[in-house]
């Protein structure tokens, strides 16, 4: 298994095929200088996951973790405070 779909089974996994639908699809899972990348639907700008695989699938972990445990509003201001932060 590559680390690209090691990366897309832990999505499936971690957030479940409902919660991940067409955002686990093949263009929006990648890796470029900056590390890997997921592209989150609605927003313009990837999310950056970590230059390892390891830090991947703790980003994934941690994304999960965090929209299990707030409201939608919370769940945007986050979304918008991790991008800022790893912008």
């Amino acid at each position: 298994m590559s680390e690209r779909e090691d990366i897309l089974d832990a999505l499936m996994q971690v957030i479940g095929e409902e919660g991940c639908g067409i955002a686990c699809e093949e263009a929006t899972v990648f890796k470029d200088e900056e590390g890997w990348k997921f592209l989150l639907e609605g927003f313009m700008e990837p999310w950056r996951l970590g230059h390892t695989l390891a830090e991947a699938k703790a980003r994934i972990r941690e994304y999960n973790w965090l929209t299990r445990r707030m409201d939608q509003s919370q769940i945007e201001h986050e979304r918008l405070n991790i991008l800022t932060a790893l912008g």
